[in-house]
């Protein structure tokens, strides 16, 4: 973003920091086409439907404020993609992007973990043994701790720097583990009663979900049948994405809990449009 307002040269700096939240959102819809057409649509239909993924409510929403929801969905679409390139080519370099943009996404936000469960079955069921050699994993591990974590040297530059209007200051290893495992908010995770999820979240998701997408939840699932039928893995990858993503946010007592759920109205309409 401070890079972003000083190089447009155009609007007001609040203009531009929100401008930047579009740019994400129409880069993962240029994404969302290249993942459908891996998918076995045609490009046209895929065009299309991409750019229906970039007129759903929340999407659009957040294409319109600085926030980092669009950047969230942007890294999702990168890593799916280049699963599915992976796929289709067998070449090392597509693993390797996948996991290694997956490593800069989790210092974007903590809550790109949820994407652990769907790439470990991804790498059960390919079985990459050459990714798990000594030489590999010599230069993978580094690299990936360090897209992980250097992004959160800021925090310790501008807490040095004695910035006013930092919201986390980091002052050693004890609060930068803080920062990174998101303890200031552990006691708000999966602190939703059991009871409140069924009688209050499920029906406002069920809402929300009509809001979103209305009768294309009929097709979101043809869609999935139709992955389960000729692209299993992927079915199985993005379901536990899509679920992972409702479980934890169902059970995150925020308030506005609802804005954490943009990945799985992004996968529905995936599903959507392959439907």
């Amino acid at each position: 973003n401070a890079a972003f307002v000083r190089i447009v040269p155009w609007g007001s700096v609040a203009f531009r920091a929100n401008l930047l939240s579009a740019v994400f959102a129409i880069l993962a819809c240029l994404v969302a086409v290249s993942i459908l057409v891996e998918l076995g649509v045609r490009p046209v239909i895929a065009a299309g439907g991409a750019t229906a993924l970039g007129l759903i409510p929340q999407l659009w929403h957040f294409a319109l404020i600085a926030e980092v929801y669009t950047l969230s969905i942007l890294f999702l679409a990168l890593v799916l993609a280049c699963l599915l390139a992976y796929d289709r080519t067998g070449q090392p370099a597509w693993l390797r992007a996948a996991l290694l943009i997956f490593a800069v996404s989790f210092a974007h936000a903590t809550s790109q973990a949820l994407l652990i469960p769907g790439l470990l079955v991804y790498l059960a069921v390919r079985r990459p043994a050459w990714l798990f050699r000594p030489r590999e994993l010599a230069r993978l591990l580094p690299l990936g701790a360090a897209l992980a974590l250097l992004p959160y040297a800021y925090l310790v530059w501008r807490t040095a720097a004695g910035a006013p209007l930092l919201d986390t200051r980091v002052t050693g290893l004890t609060s930068f583990w803080e920062v990174i495992s998101g303890a200031r908010y552990s006691g708000q995770m999966f602190g939703v009663p059991l009871h409140q999820i069924i009688s209050e979240r499920l029906p406002q998701l069920c809402s929300d979900g009509i809001r979103q997408l209305g009768v294309a939840l009929v097709l979101c699932a043809i869609g999935l049948l139709v992955l389960i039928m000729r692209r299993p893995l992927v079915a199985a990858v993005t379901g536990l994405w899509l679920m992972c993503t409702a479980v934890f946010a169902l059970g995150y007592a925020i308030g506005d809990w609802e804005t954490l759920l943009l990945p799985l109205w992004f996968l529905l309409g995936l599903w959507g449009v392959v439907g």
